[in-house]
């Protein structure tokens, strides 16, 4: 994973530094939009139907986080971030690679990648109410770190699934 550091010059930063954190995070949502994407196109495995269906309604559910924080980052007079190659350049976070992916190592990935955007949904929410004094995005961030603690929760129920199957 890349780590690019805000450096903060002072309490109360610009509504331009507070946009450019959050096309970083938009990136990384991006990432995990596509990741759980690929698990919805490529999952087999299982006898029953409910990961592809679970893994539409979350996809379906990044979009639309992702279509909050470039809303949330317009709010703060910074042009959000949606070219493909940019956002993939400027992710912090990188699903697993390869082809070909069993079920669980599809699913552990994505939980990988919900775990450390909690991580840096945690970091950065932390940077918006101590440093820059911007209750406003640290509330935001908050709601979006529950989301994504919920959808982590739900894969990690698939895999537990997936190991019971497997041990039949």
């Amino acid at each position: 994973m890349k780590h690019h550091a805000l450096q903060p010059e002072a309490a109360g930063q610009s509504p331009q530094t507070v946009g450019r954190m959050l096309n970083l995070l938009l990136a990384d949502e991006f990432i995990i939009y596509v990741a759980t994407r690929e698990c919805h196109w490529n999952f087999t495995g299982m006898e029953f139907d409910s990961p592809p269906e679970l893994f539409e309604e979350q996809y379906r559910q990044l979009e639309e986080w992702t279509e909050l924080l470039a809303e949330r980052a317009r709010q703060m007079n910074t042009w959000a971030e949606g070219g493909w190659s940019e956002l993939i350049k400027t992710a912090r976070l990188s699903p697993r690679s390869g082809t070909n992916l069993s079920a669980g190592e599809m699913i552990d990935g994505v939980i990988e990648l919900h775990e450390a955007m909690l991580g840096q949904l945690r970091r950065d929410a932390g940077t918006c109410l101590q440093v820059w004094r911007d209750t406003g995005t640290a509330d935001f961030l908050t709601v979006l770190l529950l989301k994504h603690g919920k959808a982590a929760r739900q894969l990690r129920v698939v895999r537990e699934n997936l190991q019971g199957v497997a041990a039949r």
